[in-house]
């Protein structure tokens, strides 16, 4: 047995520093799909009505957001967690902060309002 000890601590120390990586990796793969999906996520997560609807309970599972939230960030579920944030912004928050969209009147745009509006000064629809 003590021919064999230092062999297995240096296996279980092997061990434990690939699931520290792999778990690494699975994560940095989670933030990129949801940067793909929701590219301004980083900015929503700083909004605190995110905050605040995570720690209110969803109507259909009766749990906590954000312990489903936790749970979907652990397993790597990708399609799971971008769909908290699109949950959040179809329930009608729009941070100005989360589009950049706010106008000098304090009007807040919608992504697809900001597009719309591009589009038609793209066309030649706005002199300036």
């Amino acid at each position: 047995m003590h021919a064999v000890a230092p062999h297995l601590q240096a296996s279980e120390q092997q061990n434990l520093e690939l699931q520290n990586r792999l778990a690494r990796e699975a994560r940095a793969r989670l933030d990129a799909a949801v940067e793909r999906a929701v590219p301004n996520y980083r900015e929503i997560d700083q909004d605190p009505r995110w905050h605040n609807w995570l720690r209110s309970v969803d109507s259909l599972s009766g749990r906590v957001r954000q312990t489903r939230l936790d749970q979907a960030i652990a397993s790597a579920t990708p399609h799971r967690v971008i769909s908290f944030f699109q949950q959040f912004l179809q329930s009608g928050h729009t941070a100005q902060a989360t589009f950049h969209g706010q106008s000098s009147s304090g009007r807040t745009y919608t992504r697809a309002q900001i597009k719309q509006l591009y589009e038609h000064h793209r066309r030649g629809g706005y002199a300036g």
